[in-house]
């Protein structure tokens, strides 16, 4: 499985990220730096505030027809 991570937020959201990759990692998943090549995509975020949630959802919204059109 090829899976992409993307983190929004602070040091602990980073922190809490690496940990849920090496576990994929210690699974056998790939992680990949394009979403459309992934399988799977992971976004980390926490939205303290309103611009990080409007940075959140157009983040989510592009991606996910990004990878629509990467699928195979």
């Amino acid at each position: 499985m090829r899976v992409y991570f993307h983190t929004f937020g602070c040091k602990a959201n980073q922190y809490d990220t690496e940990r849920v990759r090496q576990a994929f990692d210690a699974n056998g998943a790939v992680v990949v730096d394009d979403p459309a090549l992934a399988d799977l995509a992971v976004v980390n975020s926490c939205t303290v505030t309103h611009e990080s949630e409007v940075k959140l959802r157009r983040f989510v919204r592009h991606d996910r027809h990004g990878m629509r059109r990467g699928a195979r």
